[in-house]
């Protein structure tokens, strides 16, 4: 589904509006016959998201951690990423030869698993007891971390519910976006991406587990 739909919100007018959030190519040995690598449709670039995510928490676990304490376009993130997608045959790559997508997606889809992997019994108490609200938001990570420390269990069932770039996870927003209002900027239309809302929540909800706050630059806040 590609047409955009409006959410009434009191004076805040915002729309979802759903968007490929990333290219990748895949390697020759999937390209049928032709001798060279074919870009991905939307769907196969939505699972190799979700896989990049699982094998970046599983496999190289300590560098994920790593990914998501470094602050966000700090040399630090851009060392830890060097170290993540380095050599010519990466394991979490799979069959794609190539990928370009926002590092902000990257960071969400290995805080999704890293903390899809706390037990479930564990991990929205942890929430409820490490989320904190920002003073003021500014970015979408401040609003993720808003939404995060007032509707937690809300928040718990995007990542757990649904599955990145599916109807379920767009219709699961769609309801979310009810209780988004004291979260946003107020006074001017923000476009809401579902990838961009369940990329910042995950990133959220692995941080307030953890008892601390998404690293931003000091400049954004």
């Amino acid at each position: 589904m590609k047409s955009a739909f409006r959410l009434c919100l009191a004076a805040i007018g915002m729309w979802l509006v759903l968007a490929a959030p990333a290219r990748a190519q895949l390697s020759l040995s999937t390209s049928g016959y032709s001798s060279a690598p074919t870009e991905a449709g939307e769907a196969e670039t939505m699972r190799f998201m979700r896989r990049l995510g699982s094998c970046i928490a599983e496999r190289k676990h300590d560098l994920g951690v790593a990914f998501l304490a470094s602050e966000i376009g700090s040399p630090a993130e851009d060392a830890v990423v060097a170290e993540l997608f380095k050599g010519n045959r990466n394991i979490c790559m799979g069959n794609m030869v190539s990928a370009s997508m926002r590092r902000a997606y990257i960071r969400g889809s290995v805080a999704e698993w890293l903390y899809k992997s706390f037990a479930d019994d564990r991990r929205l108490n942890a929430v409820v007891a490490g989320a904190r609200e920002p003073e003021v938001v500014v970015t979408m990570h401040d609003f993720a971390d808003c939404f995060v420390a007032r509707e937690p269990a809300m928040a718990d069932g995007l990542v757990s519910q649904t599955l990145l770039g599916t109807e379920g996870e767009t219709d699961y927003v769609r309801e979310m976006a009810q209780s988004f209002g004291s979260c946003l900027p107020s006074g001017r239309e923000v476009r809401i991406v579902p990838i961009q809302i369940r990329m910042a929540i995950a990133e959220a909800l692995y941080h307030a587990a953890n008892g601390d706050l998404v690293q931003t630059p000091k400049e954004t806040q």
